[in-house]
C-alpha cells in the first residue's frame, strides 16, 4: 500500500488573557520572571472598544505575550473585588502593571489605544528589567583562618550565587531585545499614521478643488443661461415695437388716402348734380367720442367734452399708460 500522509494539526493560537485562576497567575509570572498585567473590566461602552481595538491589536498580543502575563478581571466579580481591596481601583477600566514582590510598577485609568498600550506595556518591562540591589551578607569577623571545609562550603556558596546571576542576565538581556523590538514598531506605527494623515490631506485639498471647478461651472452656465434669456427678452421687445411702429404707420397711410378720397373733384360733381336736396346740417353734440391707438398696438376710446382740450385728451390718456 502506498502511505498515506497524516495531515499535521494546526497550532492553536494562545489566548492573550491567563484562562487559570489569579494565584496560578501569580505563580506562572513569578516563574517565568514577567509582568503581571491585571486588567479591571466591566460592561461600558469604553470597556467594549478597548476589546475590539485595543486588546485585538496584534501589536499588544505580541508585546503582553513576551514579557507579561495577563489577567482580566471583571468589576464586581470575586477575584476583582478581593483585587480592588488590594489596589485602588476607582473606574473601569482600569489596567495594573504589577512587578516583583506584587509591587506596582505602572497604573492606567479609561480608554487606551493600542499605541498607548504597547508604550505602557515596554516602560514596565524596562521597569521590571532593572536590577533590585542585594546587600551581600556579612561575615562576623574572626581571627582564626577559615579550615578546609569552610573553604568549600565558601566555594559552593559562590557557585550558587553566580547560577542564580547568570539566568537573570539572560531575561534582561531579552527584554531589552523585546523593549527595542516594539519601540520600533511604536515608531513605524507613529509613521504609517504620519503617512496616512498627509495622504489624506491631499486627497482632501484635491476634493476641494474639484468641487471649486464645479461651482464655477455651475455659476459659469447659470450666468451664461441669465445672458441668453435676456438677449431672448430684448429681441422679443424690439420685435413687439416694430410691429406696433408698422400698424401705427399703415393706419396713419389709410387715413391719409381716405381724406385725399374725400376731397376730390369726383366728390364735388356729385354734390352739384343734386341742388334740390338741402343740406342737412348734423345734429349738435356736447360729447365727443376719442379713439387712441397706442404703440403696443391696443385701441382706447373715451368720450369727452366739446369744450374740453387736446390738454385734457393727454392727461387723460397719461393717466391710462401708467
Amino acid at each position: 500500500r502506498d502511505s498515506m500522509e497524516v495531515p499535521q494539526p494546526q497550532p492553536q493560537p494562545q489566548p492573550l488573557f491567563f484562562t487559570g485562576n489569579v494565584p496560578e497567575a501569580i505563580a506562572k509570572a513569578q516563574r517565568e520572571n514577567l509582568v503581571l498585567v491585571v486588567a479591571i473590566h466591566g460592561d461600558d461602552a469604553e470597556c467594549r472598544r478597548m476589546d475590539d481595538e485595543t486588546w485585538a491589536a496584534p501589536d499588544v498580543q505580541e508585546a503582553l505575550s513576551s514579557c507579561a502575563v495577563a489577567l482580566k478581571l471583571t468589576w464586581d466579580s470575586t477575584d476583582g473585588v478581593f483585587f480592588r481591596q488590594t489596589f485602588p481601583v476607582v473606574t473601569v477600566p482600569t489596567v495594573y502593571f504589577i512587578g516583583k514582590c506584587g509591587k506596582p510598577l505602572k497604573a492606567l485609568t479609561g480608554f487606551m489605544d493600542a499605541t498607548a498600550m504597547v508604550a505602557a506595556v515596554c516602560e514596565a518591562a524596562a521597569a521590571f528589567a532593572e536590577p533590585v540591589s542585594v546587600q551581600p551578607q556579612q561575615s562576623p569577623p574572626t581571627t582564626q583562618s577559615p579550615t578546609q571545609p569552610e573553604l568549600q562550603q565558601q566555594q559552593q556558596q559562590q557557585q550558587q550565587q553566580q547560577q542564580q546571576q547568570q539566568p537573570a542576565a539572560a531575561p534582561e538581556s531579552a527584554l531589552e531585545e523585546q523593549k527595542k523590538r516594539v519601540q520600533e514598531k511604536i515608531i513605524a506605527i507613529k509613521r504609517q499614521k504620519a503617512e496616512e494623515a498627509t495622504k489624506k490631506e491631499k486627497e482632501d485639498e484635491i476634493k476641494r478643488r474639484e468641487q471649486g471647478k464645479d461651482v464655477l461651472k455651475a455659476k459659469t452656465k447659470r450666468a451664461e443661461l441669465q445672458a441668453k434669456l435676456q438677449a431672448e427678452e430684448a429681441k422679443r421687445e424690439r420685435l413687439a415695437e416694430k410691429q406696433a411702429r408698422e400698424r401705427l404707420l399703415n393706419q396713419v397711410r389709410l387715413e391719409k388716402e381716405q381724406r385725399k378720397k374725400l376731397a376730390s373733384p369726383a366728390n364735388n360733381s356729385e354734390a352739384a348734380a343734386n341742388p334740390t336736396q338741402p343740406a342737412v346740417p348734423p345734429p349738435q353734440s356736447t360729447v365727443a367720442n376719442v379713439q387712441f391707438k397706442l404703440l403696443t398696438g391696443e385701441t382706447v376710446r373715451h368720450q369727452f367734452d366739446t369744450t374740453d382740450t387736446l390738454s385734457d385728451c393727454k392727461v387723460w390718456l397719461d393717466a391710462v399708460c401708467k
